[in-house]
């Protein structure tokens, strides 16, 4: 079947009748449109219009499907045999349409499938907590707890206490039918804890909400202990359906600082490992062992360094420009400083604290 030739053969028919595109169209009735694509030979009617255009025209249908007129002996053979043959294409093209929405909907459907799982999964599983806590002879500041499908995470904040204070060992535990069940125990303050769920972890998961509300600290010291409930205050939890980037802290032009602050986030993901919000690394020569751990709630890097009996910690606030620094002997602290290092100078006396913590860790392992 040629398309332009019946389209000019019904447009000849039409005119012979003197009628108009619109006028053949409402006889049919179909639309002007329809009519013009057939003239023009985009489509070719189906069956049943065929038959209503050799009606209209007295012409047969074969002659309609050849574009001219034919011997009318051939009518009615040629006429079921075309018939068939455009009953027989339309269908195919049916076939094809209706699989491609099977298919498309398919896909709509398995696409549904797996965001509603992966939402499901992922909605409200990461919790962190800030913790603190005080007592008449110690106080902690700045802890942090962070829980997700997989692990928790619980640091010790900062401590405040006598210098001459010597600590023999902590316990944090929870109560329960007023019984108190033990969380971990320690000789002394200790960095990070990792927890995964399930047998014989620290943090037991059907505990967790009794946990938060029912914590305790245990010092023991000298010849006495003092008992500190631990207040857990929710800061974070992801359960926006909506989330914006944040701008990037501004930094300030001081010499190496600002150097500091603006590269140390893409050295800590290009160099440690993250789980979620919290990335670690770890490094081992020797006796001397460095732990290095970056908590993006709150954006501050710790670092502990360990080597026999003395050990060196550094807490780094990269949007507050704030770098905190304690050393112990044996567990007793020896030397405290907190650096302001906006307009931090290259002659202030703390500025040599600041170099050691730029030479020794951030230049060394995070270049």
């Amino acid at each position: 079947m040629n398309p332009k030739k019946i389209g000019a053969f019904i447009c000849e028919l039409r005119k012979s009748k003197k009628l108009s595109q619109g006028e053949l169209a409402q006889m049919i009735p179909i639309s002007r449109e329809a009519v013009s694509k057939w003239e023009r030979g985009i489509s070719i009617p189906n069956s049943e219009t065929l038959l209503i255009l050799s009606n209209i025209f007295e012409v047969s249908v074969n002659s309609l499907l050849v574009g001219e007129y034919t011997n009318k002996n051939e009518k009615e053979k040629l006429q079921s045999l075309a018939l068939e043959m455009l009953d027989e294409d339309n269908r195919k093209k049916k076939k094809i349409q209706n699989l491609k929405v099977l298919i498309f909907s398919l896909f709509l459907v398995f696409t549904l499938i797996f965001l509603s799982y992966y939402f499901l999964n992922t909605y409200n599983s990461i919790k962190v907590y800030m913790v603190s806590g005080s007592g008449n002879s110690f106080s902690m500041t700045d802890g942090i707890f962070v829980t997700t499908k997989e692990k928790m995470y619980f640091r010790f904040g900062d401590f405040a206490f006598s210098d001459e204070t010597d600590i023999k060992g902590i316990e944090m535990y929870y109560q329960k039918d007023g019984k108190e069940k033990t969380i971990f125990s320690s000789d002394g303050f200790i960095g990070m804890i990792k927890d995964y769920y399930g047998y014989d972890a620290y943090f037991e998961l059907e505990e967790l909400d009794n946990i938060l509300n029912n914590a305790y600290l245990k010092i023991q010291y000298s010849n006495s202990q003092e008992i500190i409930k631990l207040e857990f205050t929710k800061d974070f939890v992801n359960n926006k359906f909506l989330f914006f980037k944040r701008p990037k802290a501004s930094a300030e032009k001081n010499d190496n600082i600002s150097k500091t602050s603006n590269d140390i986030i893409e050295k800590i993901y290009n160099k440690f490992e993250c789980d979620h919000d919290v990335c670690t690394f770890r490094v081992e020569e020797g006796n001397r062992i460095i732990e290095f751990s970056y908590f993006d709630i709150g954006r501050h890097l710790n670092i502990s360094e360990k080597n026999e009996n003395e050990t060196i910690e550094w807490i780094y606030y990269i949007d507050g420009n704030l770098l905190y620094y304690r050393s112990y002997l044996e567990e007793n602290l020896t030397d405290e400083h907190e650096l302001h290092l906006n307009g931090l100078t290259t002659t202030d006396l703390d500025y040599k604290y600041f170099k050691e913590f730029q030479d020794k860790y951030i230049l060394k392992y995070l270049s």
